[in-house]
């Protein structure tokens, strides 16, 4: 017979309630310290397939070593390409030395600035399937208290 974790009652039947964000199952007696929770399924059947084609952007590989390659053709050091872009030396070193991924509005900045293209498109044909959220599963799912 499981126990009730907050009066240690071995009792027959459990209820689940939540106690301020956590679900807890608990005995009848118990059920007046939280708010019953109401147990739904995990998913909803299938309703409808969709395929749809996604437009997708992705950053060039070695784009690192092409942004070094083209601000030197510029003549530019490292220093001053930063400041053109009112960016730190560092991020810009990171960046050429493939450590860091540019984010939109910068890259944006350097391929304004040198006059090239870091992304390539491709697209995607994905197969959406609408269900309903997952639910979470709480530390009461999982574990049986003996």
């Amino acid at each position: 017979m499981p126990f009730c974790p907050l009066c240690g009652k071995k009792v027959k039947n459990l209820f689940k309630i939540e106690i301020e964000g956590s679900i807890l199952e608990v005995c009848e007696d118990c059920t007046k310290f939280g708010k019953r929770v109401i147990e739904k399924p995990k998913y909803q059947p299938i309703k409808k397939i969709k395929a749809k084609k996604l437009e997708l952007e992705e950053l060039i590989p070695d784009y690192g070593k092409i942004i070094k390659l083209y601000r030197e053709r510029k003549g530019m050091t490292r220093k001053d390409f930063a400041k053109a872009l009112v960016e730190k030396e560092s991020v810009i070193r990171r960046i050429e030395e493939s450590q860091m991924e540019p984010d939109e509005q910068l890259r944006k900045k350097i391929e304004k600035l040198l006059g090239i293209n870091l992304v390539r498109k491709y697209e995607e044909t994905k197969k959406l399937i609408k269900r309903k959220k997952k639910l979470d599963l709480t530390v009461g799912d999982v574990i049986e208290v003996k």
